[in-house]
């Protein structure tokens, strides 16, 4: 509805006008309020805007026009009648629906020599309604549409409106240096039983846009001719012609309009995809294709076509019969070259579908090009089979052509059986011209099992060859057969071969020719998938077997506890040397070993799948389902059918061993006896145990994944695996499994295949969870499903910004969730593809409503995500603010509970890959840290030249470089001591390469997780390292080049080193660097921010700011460096005994200060006389690095402290100024004004840098400065006042530090340890396990029930047998487990219901 108000209000009171403006926006601002509160999907108000107009056109057909009227449609339909065949010229049109041409009347007078364009199309639709859309020119989507492009005003002239007329007016922005053209037009409709007509005429009028704009006046001529036609399939269809002429006026060359004129016939375009329903069409096509197909039965055939079926059908068929030569490996070329001579058989290809067989063979009689061979099953009939691939003209079809170069395809019927097909492509390769093919088709049904397809080359008068552009004529063949198959579950099956040839002709290598075969045997695949019922089909197999697994008879206390101690004592941790997987899942917990010498491995891994305990127990135990085979990716998996030995039977498993190395191994077959037990109502243990030998006597199936390649000319090694898994129902439709496995796979596999291998064998239980995960409906999706989502969609796609999003468009396809939600909200998937991206972009508020939301916003929002996780410390903020910031997310967020949760797993995953600054910082920082390397050994080798005269700074600066490499190589030891030797050689020959600094900016640009038994994450390590080159590199150059320059100056005829000056400025810069890097990074951490958000956040939010603090803190420990080291330099020039006694005696007042406030033991957990050598010597590089650098991080009570540091960080300067005044006449007047404008111009610097830092910090922080807090008491006020997760940081502390509150501590852990392990947040891994004390860790039975935590036994209390009688009350289920009659605990029924409400269990 249209609703318009009109208020005046008189405030007595003489304002400005300005100000009056401004209030009464202010006071109409609630009518945009109103508009938006009841605001529909644009789209939803168009279309019903739309149909409203079409019928008004189609209900006055044959209304008169009035003169006026007649008048312009005589003129507009001038251009109509000059219409002929002569005179037009194509143009290029940007898409293929649609022909554009141009043509040049003669002038008139007065007028310009501009091109008339003319575009037709066939569009979707009646003629009526795409005049409806030409009409409708001030429409939702349109007028957006123009807002986004930049354009000034697009308005409807309503006091002009007629029944059939529209006044409209336009404002186009256009380049810079032309004035926008505005353009202001009469729109004119009438119509007939044939169709409609529009006349567009300029008209001179004056309209008032509420401002003033520099425009030039457009004039322009159109004529819509709107012709319906007959339904297509059932849809309606209309021929559209547009012949339009622009003037853009002004100093626009005739050329340049000319050239643009494509952008106004692009309207055509614009219907044609607005109303375009081709799945509709083609999905009719199909259906009335599959009709006459059926009635092939009894069909003559002429001897022809006959004929030419039995040519293609002797042809291919005798390729068949060729038994299979599976050469996998590379041989050499010799015999490459005589296999093919030889044509001993059949190559199979590596197919990227599981599902299909690819095969080639050569010819003989030298012929160049190969015959491709597929094979796949497909669920459909034969006739839907062979209708999808004979309908080659339907717009998906057309759209695959034109993606792969495709230029021309045309389709000639000849009978109801047969065909003829033209097909054109453009290989995109410069001097190598486009491809045609002309063959005949012709298909017949042998019987009602049984269909063949044929296509031969022929030649048709119709189709020359060239076609007069440059075309070469290619010669192919291609043989179709499809085999009726039992149905599976009700669903037919169809057995699909394809055998194709083609030769491209002309000189193009045989290998060249051959490499596309496969490209074109995926119409199989293509095919297969979309036929692909393999969910329906799983699904009641599945089905029938939970049935069987959820019989009460089924259930064994005595086999269930055997069954349960077996698979723990597989379970458990027993490798040393175990670490996380190379690509873990980040919902699954996983470890990992492989032998040195390999052969052997073994894994486990626990991971939550949403889905019932029954379902997922026959979805394992259905162990030839397409799932297993896909997610499993074996060549072959045999099985024994029924189920006479109750849930044991024997399978076998064939799996292909790859190596990352190019090594060739030989298949391995894995037989066991497969076994399922349930132990109560709540576990099932699945087991597979190795055996020897195949089963006599028993009836197996077996299943094959045709698109793997098997090595059988190489045979197989049998291997051997013992596999147990465990599945235990937790709260609500979800389970945990458990799964661990041991592989021996052969002493010559290597121990990185073996690793390799396990992995594999863990990925399948992700997989597996994944799988069910996409089967859940949108209405069953909970907070703990969008986490599983968040880490699906970032799982083995790296930093990848191409694999996040082809795993997004993946999952879009196959999550029954995504799919619901993308019906409900078509432009969630455009919104996600720029989050996922990742690229920085300008932030734009979209207060937009959700149900109203255009791609574009869509577009925006996403945009807008990577912003808000930059500008804030934790990504659950950034997310937060996103929410706030965009009306829709927050709808979406309100809506579904689960869409905030995913969408903080995807911004950590976001944040970790984009690392935006952190690789400029790290490698920046990398190439200063080589720089300074190679000057100080250039300063090195200048002194080394130099003689005694140098003799002293030539040996302080090799023992500072020895120094540094000792250290860091004490780093690497100490980092990787609990690993091989061989991991701690290869760090120790990266630290005497020198190559330390690049190796760890790698590490940390590429987002490596902290190793199992690691004492650091990279991050901390490589901070480690940098602050080691401060304290025996870069700031021992410093003072050593100082020494050399003063020594220089002090001295009659000196002459200072070019060489020693540029290492002086480039070990002064890299020492900035990175305390400068050490202190933001450490900062803008958001785990620590997290953990310690009371001291860490000081650098604010802007990136603005940011970078200018970044700059600021860079110069500051730059300047703190030079006045620290002209201190010590300065009074050792006078005599080295100042220099050490200042040292000394500010050593002594340090450590003195830390031992009487009991601070002397770092926060480092080590112990004994090696804790106290690890204090000390952290707490002299500590107090070293942060006098020369003022690193604002040391101000941290575990190290300096808040007050020390800031009293340390300006004592140089102090120092620096007493000496110069109390030791006036030591030095020479020129080393002495030297000197003092030095210290003066320092001063100055650090005064100004230290303003400008503590101006753009977070105020709150500044309190910091000033502390006196220590490290332990930081220690327990972090733990006595934080969350869980700032509670789990304690334990990565020395004892003493928490020593006072152990008891706190060891009572928070024994109440929440159950709650964790059933929650599972992310700080409660293994290494938080590991390091919280045994005797703190509560102590459990083998069969506990996960999220009941152990309750003291009550004496008094009534004692109540093991089995769950009570549990099953609280939960309201039945009893139907019968427990041991031996086995009885003591339970307090009151502490037992308090206990399970507090811990949130199941119950």
């Amino acid at each position: 509805c249209e609703w318009t108000w009109v208020q005046q209000v008189d405030l007595k009171i003489p304002f400005p006008t300005r100000v009056l403006d401004i209030a009464a926006k202010q006071q109409m601002s609630w009518a945009n309020e109103l508009q938006e509160m009841f605001r529909r999907n644009e789209k939803d108000v168009d279309r019903e805007g739309l149909a409203a107009l079409a019928a008004v056109i189609k209900g006055r057909r044959g209304l008169p026009l009035m003169e006026d009227q007649v008048v312009v449609f005589e003129r507009c339909e001038a251009l109509l009648a000059k219409e002929d065949k002569e005179g037009w010229f194509r143009m290029d049109s940007p898409s293929p629906d649609v022909e554009m041409k141009i043509k040049y009347f003669p002038p008139k007078n007065g007028e310009r020599s501009i091109g008339t364009g003319k575009a037709v199309g066939v569009i979707d639709c009646t003629a009526e309604e795409v005049a409806a859309w030409v009409m409708d020119y001030t429409g939702n989507e349109r007028m957006r549409t123009d807002a986004e492009e930049g354009n000034l005003a697009r308005l409807e002239l309503r006091h002009l409106r007629r029944l059939n007329e529209n006044t409209i007016a336009t404002i186009k922005r256009m380049p810079i240096m032309f004035d926008s053209r505005e353009a202001i037009a009469r729109m004119i409709w009438k119509s007939d039983e044939e169709g409609v007509i529009i006349a567009i005429e300029s008209v001179d009028y004056n309209v008032d846009y509420g401002a003033s704009f520099r425009k030039t006046r457009t004039l322009t001529k159109g004529l819509w001719k709107l012709k319906n036609l007959n339904d297509l399939n059932g849809v309606h269809q209309c021929h559209a012609t547009l012949i339009h002429w622009v003037d853009a006026g002004g100093n626009v060359p005739v050329w340049v309009a000319n050239s643009k004129i494509t952008n106004i016939l692009d309207a055509v375009q614009g219907a044609i995809q607005l109303f375009r329903q081709d799945e509709k069409n083609d999905t009719a096509t199909a259906k009335e294709f599959h009709t006459t197909l059926t009635s092939l039965q009894g069909e003559e055939y002429s001897k022809e076509d006959d004929a030419l079926l039995q040519r293609v059908r002797d042809k291919f068929e005798e390729s068949l019969k060729v038994e299979a030569r599976l050469d996998h490996r590379r041989s050499s070329f010799l015999r490459n070259l005589l296999d093919r001579r030889k044509h001993a058989g059949w190559k199979q290809l590596k197919s990227p579908d599981v599902f299909v067989k690819m095969e080639v063979i050569f010819e003989e009689g030298g012929s160049t090009s190969a015959v491709g061979r597929a094979t796949t099953t497909v669920d459909a009939t034969i006739l839907y089979c062979a209708a999808w691939e004979l309908t080659r003209m339907t717009r998906q079809r057309l759209k695959e052509h034109r993606k792969v170069g495709g230029l021309e395809r045309k389709v000639v019927k000849l009978t109801d059986h047969s065909h003829i097909y033209y097909y054109a492509r453009d290989f995109g390769i410069k001097t190598f011209a486009p491809r045609e093919w002309l063959t005949k088709c012709v298909w017949k049904m042998l019987d009602e099992n049984t269909m063949i397809v044929g296509f031969e080359d022929i030649t048709d008068d119709n189709f020359p060859p060239g076609a007069g552009k440059d075309y070469v004529r290619g010669s192919s063949g291609a043989f179709w057969k499809y085999e009726r198959l039992p149905e599976i579950e009700g669903v037919p099956q169809t057995s699909v071969t394809y055998c194709q040839q083609a030769d491209l002709k002309g000189f193009i290598p045989k290998a060249v020719a051959n490499s596309a075969t496969s490209r074109y045997l995926l119409t199989v695949s293509r095919m297969r998938k979309n036929f692909d019922r393999s969910l329906d089909i799983d699904a009641g197999r599945r089905a029938v077997l939970v049935q069987s697994i959820m019989r009460e008879d089924l259930v064994s206390s005595d086999l269930g506890d055997s069954a349960l101690e077996q698979f723990e004592d597989l379970f458990e941790e027993k490798h040393k040397y175990s670490e996380r997987p190379t690509t873990p899942f980040g919902m699954a917990d996983s470890f990992v070993y492989a032998s040195r010498l390999g052969g052997h491995a073994w894994g486990r891994t626990s991971v939550n799948v949403s889905a019932g305990l029954e379902d997922v127990a026959a979805f394992i135990w259905d162990f030839g389902s397409r799932a297993n085979m896909e997610i499993s990716r074996d060549i072959e998996r045999t099985f024994e059918e029924g189920e006479d030995r109750g849930f044991k039977k024997f399978v076998t498993r064939r799996h292909e061993l790859s190596s990352k190395h190019g090594a060739h191994h030989r298949d391995r077959t894995f037989a066991s006896e497969m076994s399922l037990t349930r132990v109560d109502t709540d576990t099932i243990i699945l087991r597979f145990s190795a055996v020897g030998g195949e089963k006599k006597n028993v009836r197996r199936s077996t299943v094959r994944a045709r698109g793997s390649i098997a090595k059988r000319n190489t045979g197989t090694v049998d291997a051997k695996e013992t596999v147990g898994i465990r599945l235990r129902r937790l709260n609500g439709a979800r389970i945990c499994l458990d799964y661990a496995c041991d592989l021996a796979v052969g002493s010559s596999v290597s121990r990185t295949a073996s690793q390799a291998f396990v992995e594999q064998r863990l990925a399948e239980v992700a997989e597996t969870s994944i799988y069910f995960q996409r089967l859940l409906p949108l209405s069953d999706y909970a907070v703990e499903d969008g986490k599983a989502l968040g880490h699906d969609l970032l799982w083995k796609v790296g930093p990848s910004k191409k694999k996040r999003i082809a795993r997004l468009k993946d999952a879009f396809t196959k999550s029954r969730a995504l799919r619901e939600l993308s019906d409900a909200h078509p432009y969630i998937l455009a919104m996600m593809i720029p989050a996922l991206r990742g690229n920085l972009n300008l932030s734009r508020t979209v207060r937009t409503k959700l149900v109203c939301l255009s791609e574009a916003e869509a577009i925006q929002i996403g945009k807008n995500l990577i912003l808000c996780l930059k500008s804030k410390k934790l990504i659950s903020a950034g997310v937060d603010q996103w929410r706030v910031q965009n009306r829709a997310v927050k709808e979406l967020m309100e809506e579904h509970e689960w869409f905030q949760p995913m969408t903080v797993v995807l911004g950590k995953g976001i944040v970790k890959a984009a690392a935006w600054g952190l690789m400029w910082r790290v490698v920046v920082g990398a190439v200063l840290s080589m720089s300074d390397l190679i000057t100080d050994i250039l300063v090195l080798k200048e002194y080394w030249e130099g003689g005694e005269a140098t003799f002293l700074f030539r040996n302080l600066t090799l023992a500072s470089l020895l120094v540094s490499v000792a250290l860091q190589l004490l780093v690497v030891i100490v980092q990787n001591r609990k690993k091989r030797l061989s991991k701690i050689l290869k760090e120790v020959g990266i630290v005497l390469l020198g190559m330390k600094s690049p190796w760890d900016a790698y590490k940390v640009a590429s987002g490596a997780e902290r190793e199992k038994d690691a004492e650091f994450d990279p991050m901390m390590e490589m901070t480690v390292s940098k602050c080691i080159e401060m304290f025996a590199e870069s700031l021992p150059a410093i003072m050593i080049q100082l020494s050399s320059i003063i020594k220089s100056l002090n001295t009659e005829g000196g002459t200072i080193s070019h060489v020693a000056v540029t290492s002086l400025f480039l070990s002064t810069f890299t020492t900035g660097f990175v305390s400068a890097t050490i202190s933001y990074d450490l900062d803008t951490n958001p785990i620590n921010r997290e953990q310690a958000p009371a001291f860490y956040g000081y650098i604010p939010d802007s990136k603005r700011k940011r970078s200018i603090l970044f700059l600021t803190m860079m110069n500051m420990a730059a300047v703190q460096a030079l006045l620290k080291s002209l201190l010590v330099v300065t009074l050792g020039s006078i005599d080295f005994m100042y220099a050490w006694s200042y040292l000394l005696a500010d050593l002594i007042f340090y450590f003195g200060y830390k031992v009487l406030r009991r601070d002397f033991t770092t926060w480092m957990p080590f112990y004994g006389v090696l804790g106290l050598v690890v204090s000390f010597l952290v707490r002299l590089c500590v107090k070293f690095i942060a006098d020369y650098t003022a690193t604002i991080h040391f101000r941290h009570p575990k190290e300096l402290g808040g007050l020390y540091f800031s009293m340390n960080s300006i004592s140089p300067f102090i120092g620096m100024v007493l000496l110069l005044t109390l030791m006036e006449g030591t030095f020479n007047d020129n080393t002495t004004e030297v000197l003092k404008n030095v210290t003066a111009f320092l001063g100055v610097a650090l005064f100004t840098l230290t303003s400008t830092f503590f101006l753009l910090i977070k105020g709150k922080f500044r309190r910091t400065f000033y502390s006196v807090r220590t490290g332990a008491q930081q220690t327990q006020i972090s733990f006595l006042t934080g969350e869980d997760e700032e509670k789990a940081a304690l334990f990565g502390n020395h004892t003493s530090h928490w020593n006072p509150i152990k008891d706190k501590v060891e009572k928070w852990v024994q109440s929440g340890w159950h709650r964790w392990e059933m929650e599972k947040p992310e700080w409660f891994d293994d290494h938080f396990k590991d390091s919280v004390p045994a005797h703190m860790k509560p102590k459990r039975s083998k069969r506990r029930q996960i999220g009941v935590a152990d309750i003291e036994p009550d004496k008094n209390a009534t004692p109540v047998r093991r089995g769950s009688f009570l549990v099953n009350a609280l939960a309201k289920r039945p009893n139907k487990v019968a427990p041991a009659a031996n086995r009885s605990t003591t339970i307090d029924i009151e502490a037992f219901k308090r206990e399970i409400i507090k811990s949130g269990s199941v119950f």
